[in-house]
């Protein structure tokens, strides 16, 4: 018995036959309470295909026992795939402007920093490519939180939250006018984005983030 991503148990049997991360999945694919499927089965590919502005799903359900059959995968793979979509726009929504978007610790102590998260959180740390002495945490294979070295001498290790903004230039002048104050000025990170340390007025310090277009 499994349960399905739409969130219904289905008494299927299936196996993986192929694994190409992050690029395909095949799997076999047999209902276990259906007498046209006693000796079958089926073979379901899911591709994961690159293009502008995100990733394309590609999914193909081989091996069906009739017409009928198909339409009935082809209204439930569809079901899946549109819940798919959905909760991909949502949490895109949720990492937009005037959301918080990365968590970031500062620490000289990075081996020991990394000792201790990946212990307490089970997380995996990776280097940032490009050479830049910076570390990735991750999360069974999505990024969580990054590491480095404090950016000026004196700073004690601390957590440091960002906030994704439109323009990180224009943030960055509100929060003078509003009072607070700009630690690091807005700089850019190459294929990342444009980002700025701030402290508000009470003295709480924070990161905004312009993605990169």
């Amino acid at each position: 018995m499994r349960k399905s991503t739409c969130g219904w148990e289905a008494p299927i049997n299936s196996a993986y036959r192929e694994i190409v991360a992050p690029e395909k999945l095949v799997f076999t694919w047999r209902w276990l309470d259906d007498p046209d499927w006693e000796n079958l089965k089926s073979v379901v590919t899911v591709e994961f295909v690159e293009v502008e502005g995100g990733t394309e799903v590609r999914l193909t359900h081989d091996g069906l026992p009739s017409g009928e059959s198909a339409d009935r995968h082809e209204h439930g793979w569809n079901g899946c795939l549109d819940k798919l979509q959905a909760g991909a726009l949502a949490m895109a929504e949720l990492k937009g402007p005037g959301h918080f978007s990365w968590n970031e610790l500062h620490s000289e102590n990075v081996d020991g920093a990394v000792k201790f998260y990946t212990a307490l959180l089970g997380w995996e740390a990776t280097p940032m490519p490009g050479g830049m002495p910076y570390t990735i945490f991750k999360k069974n294979g999505t990024e969580v939180a990054g590491l480095m070295k404090p950016p000026m001498p004196g700073v004690p290790p601390q957590w440091l939250p960002y906030v994704t903004v439109e323009v990180a230039d224009t943030a960055a002048a509100r929060i003078a006018e509003l009072g607070g104050a700009i630690v690091a000025p807005p700089f850019d990170i190459p294929n990342v984005g444009r980002i700025a340390v701030a402290r508000d007025p009470q003295g709480a310090t924070f990161g905004i983030f312009q993605p990169e277009q």
